[in-house]
């Protein structure tokens, strides 16, 4: 009985201190890495999380935008803020951003902002007009509107120290929050039956400046001058 005992003490003293030393090195490794404004939150299981469908509405999405943009003076600085504000919010939240950027970058899709898009970085294939749209939602939503209404809007967006319009990153924020909270995908959880994209002819060519300049004559003329 006594042996007995004496085995079940040293298997308790066994546990305890192995436990001790995996909460030890734990400590070490967490003070010696490197503290990252993103992911502040604790980690989330996702389990629970049904499959998000419904969009978070356009008013908060803009406005998150919006106060992101307003306390960054830098794209990087950008990517921090909209990382920290989506940190914040329910996984389910931070899905329906997703599926609202989603839709704006859906109903961006259009012949006009392709040539806008075209002018501005000279020269736009399918990865670079998908940065380009990013980049357009990323700038609010009075430039996002106005820039789907009318594409020879974004003369007004020029600036001589961009030297391409695209924010590849801008659209991995919503994927990275999520992962990081959950080491989940986020697209797991998200429905995108009601994402569609409608298919357009092109009215311009690349190789007749004159279709180009019909869409976005304020546009073309500043990065052409007289040519036709």
């Amino acid at each position: 009985m006594e042996k007995f005992l004496i085995v079940i003490i040293g298997a308790l003293l066994v546990h305890f201190i192995l436990l001790g030393v995996k909460r030890w090195k734990g400590n070490q490794q967490e003070d010696s890495s490197t503290v990252r404004q993103q992911n502040t939150s604790p980690p989330q299981s996702p389990l629970d999380l049904e499959i998000v469908s419904q969009p978070m509405e356009e008013d908060r999405f803009w406005a998150i935008i919006a106060n992101s943009k307003s306390a960054a003076s830098s794209e990087s600085e950008l990517l921090d803020q909209l990382y920290q504000r989506l940190d914040q919010l329910p996984l389910s939240d931070v899905v329906a951003f997703n599926l609202r950027s989603n839709l704006l970058m859906a109903a961006s899709y259009t012949s006009e902002l392709w040539c806008a898009a075209y002018i501005m970085n000279r020269g736009c294939g399918d990865d670079g007009f998908e940065y380009f749209r990013s980049w357009l939602i990323s700038q609010g939503r009075d430039i996002y509107t106005a820039a789907v209404e009318s594409a020879d809007s974004l003369v007004e967006q020029l600036d001589d120290r961009v030297e391409e319009y695209g924010f590849e990153g801008f659209l991995y924020i919503p994927y990275q929050v999520f992962t990081d909270k959950t080491q989940a995908d986020l697209l797991d959880y998200q429905d995108s039956k009601d994402l569609k994209y409608v298919e357009f002819e092109f009215n311009w060519e690349e190789d007749d400046p004159a279709s180009m300049k019909k869409i976005c004559p304020r546009l073309y003329e500043h990065f052409n001058g007289d040519a036709q």
